[in-house]
């Protein structure tokens, strides 16, 4: 059994599974939410994981494209690329999963309804524009892309955190 205290908070986890999904890249480029991590700030917007992971796959392309000057084979592709790529893809194969498990949903008793809903439990967050609130600076200047664990998140607010 889960304790209560270690266990994420609910609201944000509903935020997280709304997006996630998401069958469309978030427009705007997502939800702005600023989270309190183990006394660490982090700012950003909220994407879907397989948009988070399809464009990790293209920073890492152009990461590649920067070193060598010229596009990679598709079989000489960056093992990272090739992974998130691969993550991006099964994850969207979840989401369809997931939509036709709502769809037959009631059909089934609110006992394997909710059993359901817990073995589907959302572990993680994806920002993009990630930025870390540090000393009064917010870094990096252009932001990140952030993946967190929702059962490490203290607090969250609403809107993303600017310079003044």
């Amino acid at each position: 059994m889960t304790n209560q205290l270690s266990a994420p908070d609910k609201a944000l986890e509903i935020l997280v599974s709304l997006a996630n999904g998401q069958t469309k890249p978030s427009p705007e480029g997502g939800f702005g939410v600023t989270l309190h991590v183990r006394g660490s700030v982090v700012t950003g917007r909220l994407v879907p994981n397989w948009q988070w992971m399809e464009e990790v796959a293209e920073k890492m392309q152009a990461a590649y494209l920067e070193l060598e000057g010229e596009a990679p084979e598709p079989d000489a592709r960056l093992g990272e690329t090739v992974l998130f790529d691969h993550l991006a893809t099964e994850m969207k194969e979840m989401q369809a999963a997931d939509k036709k498990l709502r769809a037959v949903a009631d059909q089934l008793s609110d006992e394997q309804v909710r059993g359901a809903a817990q073995a589907q439990q959302i572990a993680f967050i994806h920002l993009v524009d990630a930025r870390f609130i540090s000393g009064g600076q917010i870094i990096p200047e252009a932001g990140a892309h952030w993946r967190g664990r929702l059962a490490e998140i203290d607090g969250w607010s609403p809107g993303n955190l600017k310079r003044s």
